[in-house]
């Protein structure tokens, strides 16, 4: 199963698919955390970085695919989560 939790900055997207990736024993995917290797330039002032969008998204959709191929569960997080491919995800 994959699913993926978005939603404004600060609302608790974290701790959410934390306790549940906890819960359901399912991988937890940071998504902030994956896009900094698409890192175009840090933005300091607003503690930040702009990333490469199409970079990222391919990137996470193969990662998706091979968790579909491999019958792994995974939770991916991120305030940007609303981009990946809607039919890619269960939930």
């Amino acid at each position: 199963m994959i699913i993926l939790i978005s939603g404004s900055v600060g609302t608790g997207k974290s701790i959410i698919a934390k306790k549940l990736s906890n819960y359901f024993n399912f991988n937890y995917v940071p998504l902030n955390e994956k896009a900094k290797k698409f890192k175009i330039k840090e933005i300091k002032e607003l503690q930040t970085f702009d990333f490469d969008l199409n970079d990222f998204l391919k990137f996470i959709e193969k990662d998706i695919k091979r968790a579909r191929n491999n019958n792994e569960n995974k939770i991916y997080e991120g305030h940007f989560a609303h981009f990946i491919n809607p039919k890619l995800i269960d939930i």
